[in-house]
């Protein structure tokens, strides 16, 4: 944990990929829960910003752990961030982890293009009568089970970092910042979503994990609110009720 008592936390949503360069109100063109997608020429610039931001607005103290899904975009786009990172000397640990990956929604679906209205009964019904891709009982299970961990013993799960960096997905973040605002899982997909290359910021102390709302999903320009930033600059005061 960092010299305020907490874990910065810092969710980003991989960069754009050859599957959703033509992004609909869902943040994708089409359904790619699969490990194929590669990241645009787009999609490594917005990681390479990322990067760069992170570093100005938020300069760690010690060293970052960097969580990111297992699927490929995620990988590269982690390596790209974490790249920046190396090159101005900061510390990192990077870990994949399978909860946090993209929501498998079946072989019937991948691949095709996602309607404007993502309608989860759609995916739901898939699931049911072919027994493919992943219901959302078990979506919320593996990323309820990392909220619960990092709720619970932050500094375990960051190995004694200051920060916490997780790559991911719409789907999981979604899943994941319901959570932490106490929303439902349809409510969540009705009033959450998240950009290619977007930025959530939280912080985590034992027992609590805040989402600051008033910087969530983050994206070019990159700004930090300034209350946000006090809680996450070094020398700023933590005051976590």
């Amino acid at each position: 944990m960092n010299a305020q008592g907490g874990v910065r936390l810092w969710l980003g949503r991989h960069g754009e990929t050859d599957k959703n360069k033509g992004a609909n109100g869902n943040g994708c063109d089409k359904f790619q829960s699969g490990w194929s997608s590669n990241l645009t020429a787009t999609g490594k610039a917005q990681m390479h910003d990322m990067s760069e931001f992170f570093i100005k607005q938020a300069p760690p103290d010690g060293k970052v752990k960097i969580i990111c899904s297992t699927t490929r975009r995620a990988w590269d786009s982690a390596t790209i961030f974490s790249t920046g990172l190396f090159e101005a000397n900061i510390e990192v640990i990077m870990q994949q982890d399978p909860r946090v990956r993209e929501r498998d929604i079946g072989k019937k679906l991948d691949g095709k293009k996602v309607p404007v209205r993502l309608s989860e009964e759609q995916i739901e019904q898939d699931f049911k009568k072919h027994k493919r891709g992943e219901p959302r009982e078990a979506v919320l299970s593996r990323v309820g089970n990392f909220y619960g961990e990092l709720k619970r013993t932050p500094e375990a799960l960051c190995e004694d970092a200051g920060t916490l960096v997780i790559i991911s997905h719409n789907f999981a973040i979604t899943a994941f910042v319901g959570m932490c605002l106490g929303l439902d899982w349809e409510s969540s997909l009705k009033k959450l979503s998240f950009d290619n290359g977007s930025v959530t910021l939280g912080y985590a102390v034992p027992g609590n994990i805040c989402i600051f709302e008033d910087a969530m999903n983050l994206t070019h320009p990159f700004s930090m609110p300034e209350p946000v930033r006090k809680l996450w600059v070094p020398e700023a005061n933590l005051e976590v009720s």
